[in-house]
Parts: C-alpha cells; sequence; structure tokens
C-alpha cells in the first residue's frame, strides 16, 4: 500500500471514530467454548464470545467471560432464563473452576440471583419463571452487591479456565450443566455501543 492511500484510510478511520462510527479494533476477549450455540457478544460486532447453552424444560443459560487483563480478576456474567411456570433450585451454591494454571479447582459461591422487578433471591431458592418474557432473566452474582458488579469474582485472572454450574434441579428433577472453557484472546471486532 503506497504512503498516500494508508493516509487517506487512516484520515477515514480517524474522522469516522470521531463521527461515533464503527471502527475495526483488535480486543482483548476470552473465547467460549462448551454444549450450545456461540453468540455475538455485547457492544462488538463481528466475536461470538458469548454461549446460549439449553437446560430442560425450555430453561437457557448464558455465559460469557470479560477479559480485563492479568492485573485483574476474573468477571463472569451467568444467568438463567426461566420461562413461565418452570421452576430451577441450585442444590448448592458453589461452582467449580479449573484452570491448568491452578493446583487445584477454585469454588466460587453464589452470593445472590436477581431478576428485572428489581428481585432478589438467596442462591438456593426455588426461582419460578414469571408470565412476562422481559423478567425471565436471572444473573448469578458472585460478591455481595454492596462490593459493584455483578460480573466480578475474588478469583485471579487466568488465561484459560472452565466453569460448572452446581447441579439443579427444574422442575423437580436433577439436572447438571457440562463445564464451559474460557480461554483468553484477541479478536477484530468493531465497538458499536456508544458510550
Amino acid at each position: 500500500m503506497n504512503s498516500h492511500l494508508l493516509c487517506r484510510v487512516i484520515a477515514i478511520m480517524l474522522a469516522a471514530s470521531l463521527l461515533g462510527a464503527c471502527v475495526p479494533m483488535r480486543f482483548p476477549v476470552f473465547d467460549v467454548s462448551g454444549e450450545g450455540q456461540k453468540q455475538a457478544g455485547y457492544c462488538i460486532a463481528g466475536i461470538k464470545n458469548v454461549l446460549l447453552a439449553e437446560a430442560p424444560h425450555g430453561v437457557h443459560i448464558n455465559w460469557w467471560a470479560e477479559n480485563r487483563g492479568p492485573e485483574g480478576s476474573l468477571w463472569l456474567r451467568i444467568y438463567l432464563e426461566i420461562p413461565e411456570g418452570v421452576s430451577v433450585r441450585f442444590e448448592s451454591e458453589r461452582l467449580q473452576l479449573e484452570s491448568p494454571g491452578w493446583t487445584e479447582p477454585k469454588g466460587l459461591s453464589i452470593k445472590a440471583i436477581t431478576a428485572p422487578g428489581p428481585l432478589q433471591f438467596a442462591a438456593d431458592a426455588l426461582l419460578v419463571g414469571p408470565v412476562d418474557p422481559a423478567r425471565q432473566r436471572h444473573l448469578l452474582w458472585f460478591l455481595p452487591d454492596s462490593r459493584g458488579n455483578a460480573y466480578r469474582t475474588d478469583i485471579p485472572f487466568v488465561s484459560e479456565f472452565s466453569v460448572r454450574l452446581p447441579p439443579m434441579s427444574i422442575n423437580g428433577e436433577p439436572w447438571q450443566a457440562g463445564p464451559v472453557s474460557f480461554t483468553a484472546a484477541r479478536r477484530w471486532g468493531m465497538y458499536t455501543c456508544i458510550q
């Protein structure tokens, strides 16, 4: 590419970013793998780093991890979409995390479960899907509310890890979700959210 064309491309990208348009960039992400369907992430077009897993009776589990780099902790967003009339209860509050960088697995406790309303439930509460689809999302919290963001954990950053939910019952039937794995990566995408 000649220098004149390169200058024009840079000028166009700069103008587009100043006008709020999308500009391709490399983003730190966690690639996700497990049983389910990969979906586009939030605010970054072109990157599928969200996993939607199906459970019995129409329950869906949404998995995402934010890559904030080695100086931070792991950030996980896990929520259940529970359809109308379906009940879900975790048999334990402890998720299990494993990583090649650890000598043994780590436990992560569910401190609360929230739903639109705003509603808040204990980790062992019986969650029943409401009639309104806009209120069927139940988000897992790993730190007490007073500590801020729902996605934060106290587990130090690692570049590769897997997570397993505790056993649960869905409409009274025992069920165990398979593990979901995350691997740190850098991917090209376009930032689409306006701050």
